[in-house]
């Protein structure tokens, strides 16, 4: 619970900081620059160069803003490659211990059929779960026989 309620305040702050305080600078930096502006403001060069001045500064502040949203990304995507990476890992230590004929009782078992005497892999109701804890499958059985493939992509491929 605890981490659901940070990542959404993270989700809250991270949108904000992104998509609406760029504007909001924006319209606060332009509205004090306009009135700190010397000069007629009824000439058209005085309002050339304000309105000049004005789209130079709001690119400023927002590209600021999406440069700082970036840096904010980085601990998402981070988690979200270390995880994959973590998984990764588990996999293939999964696979070495299958390998060397360990039976783990996580749902994941190495059968004989005796009237095939084929190899298969069996899941039996096996919940997947992303390293970010977003449930993709629930209670998903499945046979996996000798000479067949199974596919199982991600986010990265």
């Amino acid at each position: 619970l605890l981490l659901i309620r940070k990542k959404w305040l993270y989700g809250i702050l991270d949108n904000f900081i992104t998509k609406q305080l760029p504007h909001n600078v924006t319209w606060g930096l332009s509205l004090m620059y306009a009135l700190e502006q010397k000069g007629d403001q009824s000439l058209t060069s005085t309002q050339g160069d304000l309105a000049h001045a004005l789209r130079f500064l709001a690119s400023v502040v927002s590209q600021s803003f999406l440069a700082f949203g970036d840096i904010l990304q980085l601990h998402r995507k981070f988690l979200e490659l270390s995880g994959g990476i973590n998984r990764i890992f588990e996999l293939e230590e999964f696979v070495e211990a299958a390998q060397s004929d360990h039976i783990f009782s996580a749902s994941l078992a190495y059968e004989r059929w005796s009237s095939n005497s084929q190899d298969i892999i069996s899941f039996s109701d096996v919940d997947i779960i992303t390293p970010s804890q977003k449930l993709l499958a629930r209670r998903m059985s499945c046979d996996i026989i000798s000479g067949k493939n199974l596919l199982v992509t991600g986010p990265n491929g």
